[in-house]
């Protein structure tokens, strides 16, 4: 589309934190997608997303957390099916960081105001590109940075990030200077709509074996989330009448969600009072761990008399990553699922409930596809989809059930 198109239509787009939220998600004709293509010539991990479990994350979400916006990152998702689906669903706002992110999730489908350029270090080419494309929110944390959305983007709302804990993200003003920058907004002539408290990558509050989150880190989000409300208090009487948002930027699956979300939602008083901040937390690591399949092909398979391997080893496709995924998967699969396919195109996705992974893997022959999904079994879930996404394979040691020296082919 023409750049003066989108200057057009902009003026009658509403942007992501005043759209409302739909009651129900429109139906997903595909479940899998995209399609794994190739699989008989493909001696590598492939990666494919189940829809229909993304929707029904979303779903889950949004019913254990309803008064919470759901976000996700258009840098991670790229152009994806996924991107498109949740697009349509018209629950998900998208965080994009560079002008690739943001013409990667329009190209997707998003419309730019359900986008949320989540970058308080922009150029003034990125605002006006922003601009142009119809994006109403963003972050700021300097006056540097508001001097130049005054100049290039003076229409657009802003959210002050603070770093209010000490797991805070590495951006973000000091807590002390949020009248200083609320007052320099004002008098530049910028609308303040709220304020964002980013917690970083998970693994930065979970232990490396993905156990139980520290108990002082629930008194680190209560204090977090009294300074958030204190700000939104004090942009009001600066003359930001309409601040009301607190981002919660990524807070990971229930682990971390289950426990931060009632933490704010307590210190801000949600439910028991009349001005009730619009809470807007980021749940791709959640929705990840539901949907991405990883698809991986049984090169050879030999007797073996290791205990727990069902009386094979098993040599997959991808040394690094096809042996972490089998080591992790033998002990339980933790409510991921595997299927073998020796078809093009996988059509269903098995449940192992749980099973140990010797009761499933003795059925498969050479050439085989197991799908793997949940990969929230992986403790270190986060940095598993990094590799996905960047291609990256992650530097492991061989699962104690595999040989090193290469197993027979037959």
């Amino acid at each position: 589309m023409r750049e003066s198109q989108l200057e057009h239509q902009q003026p009658q787009q509403q942007h992501l934190l005043s759209a409302p939220t739909p009651a129900v998600c429109p139906p997903i004709g595909c479940a899998l997608a995209p399609h794994l293509p190739n699989l008989e010539q493909c001696d590598q991990p492939v990666v494919a997303c189940d829809l229909a479990s993304a929707q029904r994350c979303l779903a889950d979400w949004c019913s254990r957390f309803p008064g919470v916006h759901a976000s996700t990152s258009a840098q991670t998702l790229g152009s994806w099916p996924l991107t498109h689906v949740l697009a349509l669903s018209g629950r998900v706002s998208f965080r994009a960081y560079s002008k690739s992110d943001l013409n990667a999730a329009v190209s997707a489908g998003v419309p730019g105001h359900a986008i949320l350029l989540a970058n308080p270090c922009k150029t003034r080419g990125l605002a006006r590109h922003a601009r142009r494309l119809g994006v109403g929110v963003t972050v700021f944390d300097s006056e540097p940075e508001l001097a130049r959305l005054a100049a290039a983007w003076p229409d657009v709302e802003l959210l002050l990030l603070l770093a209010a804990s000490p797991r805070c993200h590495r951006l973000g003003a000091r807590p002390e200077e949020a009248p200083r920058l609320l007052a320099a907004a004002r008098r530049h002539g910028l609308r303040v709509a709220g304020v964002a408290v980013w917690f970083g990558d998970d693994n930065e509050c979970e232990g490396d074996d993905g156990g139980e989150v520290n108990s002082d880190v629930d008194a680190e989000w209560a204090a977090a989330a009294s300074t958030a409300c204190g700000t939104l208090a004090l942009a009001r009487r600066l003359g930001h009448a309409n601040a009301d948002v607190v981002d919660l930027g990524c807070l990971s699956t229930g682990a971390l969600a289950g426990r931060a979300l009632p933490a704010f939602a307590n210190a801000v008083g949600i439910g028991n009072g009349d001005c009730q901040p619009r809470l807007l937390c980021d749940l791709t690591p959640a929705l990840l761990a539901e949907s991405v399949v990883m698809a991986t092909r049984v090169l050879a398979k030999a007797a073996a008399e290791q205990p727990g391997c069902g009386g094979y080893s098993y040599r997959l496709s991808g040394p690094g990553l096809g042996g972490q995924l089998c080591g992790l998967f033998s002990r339980e699969c933790e409510g991921g699922g595997c299927s073998g396919s020796r078809d093009g195109v996988p059509s269903r996705l098995a449940d192992c409930g749980g099973d140990p992974l010797n009761l499933v893997l003795p059925e498969l022959s050479v050439g085989d596809w197991l799908l793997w999904r949940g990969l929230r079994a992986c403790p270190t879930a986060a940095r598993l989809m990094h590799c996905l996404f960047t291609g990256e394979l992650m530097e492991t040691k061989p699962a104690a059930c595999l040989e090193e020296e290469p197993l027979p082919t037959a």
